[in-house]
């Protein structure tokens, strides 16, 4: 019998699905272990930058994986293509489960409308050695509805549905399904260094390739170019 690649752990109400599957990992916690919460009281994203998570209205969920010692798919000069994977993952099944078009500002942030509607965070521990990781955990947020969001957010964040759906936690249920499979599937891929296999996905959900952008250290423009 297949071992079940999941082991999936729901919470009502949690500080930081991230946060929580982190402690998991550092005592022990099995590869493919998934957290998932309702709502996150201090959910965050990249920089540290809140993750508004209020119940009932979004996804919210992290996955810790075990890469095999000195994974060559996995060094960590090619982390990277954990969140790229996952932003590819989470579009297509945004667009198989709800036939959305949604797009990849980068790699991290998930646009629907010209509006962020999801967001990933990947957080790594290395090994001993430092040629590989102990473990990594991958955040996924994920804005089904709207719901008064803050104002210092409204200008920037959006949802997949302006009302609440019918069926949401059914809605709900098939994205998790569907996105925990397309990661399972690309993450084989990248251990085997078959980065293709999602990166001309990528390309192709882009929607600042062609831009002219500003690049920006410590909120600082330190230097401008086109996206290639």
């Amino acid at each position: 019998m297949k071992k079940k690649r999941y082991q999936i752990h729901y919470y009502n109400s949690l500080v930081s699905t991230q946060d929580t599957l982190k402690e998991f990992a550092l005592h022990s916690a099995f590869d493919g272990t998934v957290i998932i919460a309702d709502s996150q009281s201090a959910g965050r994203g990249r920089d540290g930058r809140n993750f508004y998570s209020p119940a009932n209205t979004g996804i919210y969920m992290s996955i810790l994986f075990r890469p095999p010692i000195n994974a060559l798919g996995l060094s960590p000069q090619k982390m990277i293509y954990i969140t790229t994977a996952a932003a590819v993952a989470v579009c297509e099944s945004i667009e198989v489960v709800t036939g959305k078009k949604v797009s990849i500002k980068w790699v991290n942030d998930i646009f629907y409308e010209n509006s962020k509607i999801s967001g990933i965070l990947t957080e790594g521990i290395l090994n001993k050695d430092a040629t590989g990781y102990d473990f990594i955990v991958l955040g996924i947020g994920i804005n089904i509805y709207t719901e008064n969001f803050p104002e210092n957010l409204r200008n920037i964040a959006g949802a997949l549905y302006s009302q609440k759906p019918e069926n949401v936690n059914f809605l709900k249920e098939k994205l998790i399904a569907h996105i925990l499979n397309k990661l399972d599937f690309y993450y084989n891929k990248i251990l085997s260094c078959d980065y293709r296999a999602f990166t001309d996905e990528y390309r192709k959900r882009s929607f600042v390739i062609g831009k002219n952008i500003n690049i920006i250290a410590n909120d600082k423009i330190v230097d401008s170019g086109k996206v290639v």
